[in-house]
């Protein structure tokens, strides 16, 4: 039981009480332990026993001071209590100050260890970095050199090349100036036998048979032309003189030295197209073509077709015949010099051919079934 006990009359006990307690009141707080219900007292008790006898006064007065000595001692107890808070708050302080200086500690070892890993990886970055300039200056000079070397080798192979080209057609040259010795003979000995003849029959009325040599000699004639004319395409190559030109004029050019039969239609383009070309060395391609149609008809009716296709960038134009078409395994091989199936070929035909065009910028190509020959030029019309 708490009770709350002033003494206004006492003074001492006052300040004393004053000075004890922490409120700065002059009430005090005595803790009364429970005595047995027949002997135990109250404050009005208490306080009527001041009113007794001088015996009685003692007693009281005595019990007084031994309650006051006991509001001292529980005083004194307060101060351990208080004493030992104190060092307990130290003690928590003091923990509390280690506690810091041990996260301080830790954090200046983590920023030392940080700072650490930061200059190992900016060294490693700066090796990395100096490596990496290196290797670039090392395949820079390499890039330089393989460029050296590559521009060298181009220029050897073209000297090879230019040597190749110029020991074939030197060969090809002996093998045709065999060919052409014993081609030309057989269409000379025909003209020098006409001749004779037409001298032997001055002043007579001519007949057929004499009508028939006519046409021998006009054939041998143009066989010995058409090989020579072959032979100059192939081993001469003049700077081309580009003009444009009307491809149904240069394919119409082309048919009129030939000599068409009668079972053979030619069908030409219903609209017309202008080339940038050099006409003249067109004409000797569309001729070659037509010419190599006609023969692979034969005397059977045929028909021969040219068409042509307009693209931004080309024009294709393609010769097609109804022909019994190239043997598949003479396919690759007809774009050769000197390669010839005909008995009265030379074998430069489409070789020139081939040379013409890519000359111009263009390609050539064969396909059968049915036979059809591809010409694609570049439609610099267009581009201009």
């Amino acid at each position: 039981m708490r009770r709350f006990i002033t003494r206004k009359d006492d003074v001492v006990s006052s300040v004393q009480a004053k000075d004890l307690d922490p409120m700065s009141s002059t009430e005090r707080t005595v803790f009364f332990h429970k005595a047995p219900a027949e002997s135990s007292l109250t404050i009005d008790d208490l306080d009527k026993e001041n009113f007794k006898s001088n015996d009685s006064g003692k007693s009281a007065k005595t019990k007084s001071e031994s309650l006051e000595t006991q509001a001292q001692n529980e005083g004194d107890g307060n101060d351990e209590s208080d004493s030992d808070q104190f060092s307990q708050s130290n003690e928590i302080k003091k923990l509390f100050d280690q506690s810091l200086g041990v996260v301080k500690e830790f954090k200046e070892s983590k920023m030392k260890l940080m700072y650490k890993h930061l200059e190992e990886e900016q060294q490693l970055t700066k090796h990395l970095n100096d490596t990496l300039q290196t290797n670039l200056m090392t395949i820079s000079k390499l890039d330089e050199a393989l460029e050296q070397r590559k521009n060298q080798l181009e220029i050897e192979v073209k000297e090879k090349t230019k040597q190749i080209l110029d020991s074939e057609k030197l060969s090809a040259i002996g093998e045709l100036s065999a060919r052409l010795a014993h081609d030309i003979k057989n269409p000379l000995t025909t003209i020098k036998g006409t001749v004779k003849l037409l001298k032997t029959l001055q002043g007579k009325q001519i007949d057929e048979y004499v009508m028939k040599r006519f046409e021998m000699m006009d054939d041998s004639i143009f066989r010995i032309s058409h090989q020579v004319d072959g032979v100059l395409d192939y081993l001469k190559k003049t700077p081309l003189a580009m003009e444009p030109t009307s491809l149904v004029h240069i394919i119409k050019t082309s048919i009129m030295p030939l000599t068409i039969p009668k079972n053979i239609q030619i069908s030409l383009p219903n609209t017309d197209v202008m080339v940038k070309c050099d006409s003249i060395k067109m004409e000797v391609v569309f001729g070659n073509i037509i010419l190599n149609a006609v023969q692979a008809i034969g005397d059977v009716a045929g028909q021969i077709y040219v068409r042509y296709a307009e693209k931004p960038d080309f024009v294709i134009i393609e010769v097609a015949d109804s022909g019994q078409g190239i043997p598949p395994e003479n396919l690759n091989n007809i774009f050769d010099p000197l390669f010839t199936t005909k008995q009265r070929g030379t074998g430069l035909g489409l070789s020139s051919c081939k040379n013409i065009i890519e000359q111009h910028g263009g390609k050539i190509s064969v396909k059968n079934t049915p036979t059809t020959f591809t010409i694609m030029l570049p439609n610099l019309m267009a581009k201009k």
